[in-house]
């Protein structure tokens, strides 16, 4: 169903329910999905790359990530594929790395699309303030490496997103996440049933009630709900002002 739309740091909509997903905003354009088809939108909801792909992840140095058949590539912003689809997976460029899937393992490749960290995770996130997340063994223990390839968070963790605002979500045990800092020390003592990434100093979390259900919404850096969403699905990143988010 097309339930998915745009809301301001208010809660009001901005860009009404209409697409089938809804990925945050980066860069002025949004990957949105219609039809079964990727494109993405500008801030009034209008299509400037037309939804021509069978998958679409987030503008990052420029460049976004695409899917056409089963191979992942890379489009420049007027839509002319700069980084041919050759990658079994392919995530956002950031810190001009790109985390890509070579057989059956992660690694990174530059905006050239020449490889610059070899392919040897088993899965890897893309790079933020310096870090990124990686995951190194089939038990999903999950760390952080710099920009050499060199470990600098022990992998400790079940699951890790990237760093925003020098603050990490990582998950401690199932349906337990808290935040981490840059020297891998826990930041407050609220855990969470789950989280997602601080951007523009709120994070989506939910905390479990005794009656079953959750509590959703977005906290602050010190682990307080400012925002409360009542008959929400769920949501995304706030970006550039604006968080997409799904009603029931």
């Amino acid at each position: 169903a097309a339930n998915w739309g745009y809301i301001n740091h208010k809660g009001q909509f901005v860009i009404s329910p209409r697409y089938d997903w809804a990925d945050s905003f980066s860069e002025g354009l949004a990957a949105v999905r219609v039809r079964g088809k990727w494109g993405f939108i500008d801030k009034t909801g209008h299509f400037v790359i037309a939804p021509t792909y069978d998958e679409a992840l987030a503008f990052g140095d420029g460049l976004a990530p695409i899917k056409s058949g089963d191979r992942w590539g890379f489009v420049n912003k007027a839509g002319q594929i700069v980084i041919k689809p050759a990658f079994e997976s392919a995530l956002i460029f950031s810190e001009g790395l790109a985390p890509v899937k070579v057989g059956n393992l992660w690694g990174y490749i530059d905006r050239a699309g020449t490889v610059a960290i070899r392919p040897r995770f088993n899965w890897a996130y893309s790079f933020s303030q310096g870090l990124a997340t990686v995951e190194v063994d089939d038990l999903h223990h999950t760390g952080f490496i710099d920009r050499t390839g060199t470990s600098v968070i022990a992998p400790a963790f079940f699951q890790a997103y990237a760093f925003s605002g020098g603050l990490a979500p990582v998950l401690i045990r199932q349906n337990a996440w808290r935040f981490i800092d840059r020297q891998g020390r826990f930041a407050f003592s609220k855990t969470f049933y789950f989280v997602g990434r601080f951007s523009q100093g709120l994070a989506m979390a939910a905390t479990s009630k005794s009656d079953g259900t959750y509590k959703l919404g977005y906290i602050n850096r010190a682990g307080q709900f400012v925002i409360t969403l009542n008959n929400f699905r769920g949501g995304g990143e706030f970006s550039e002002g604006l968080a997409p988010v799904e009603k029931y």
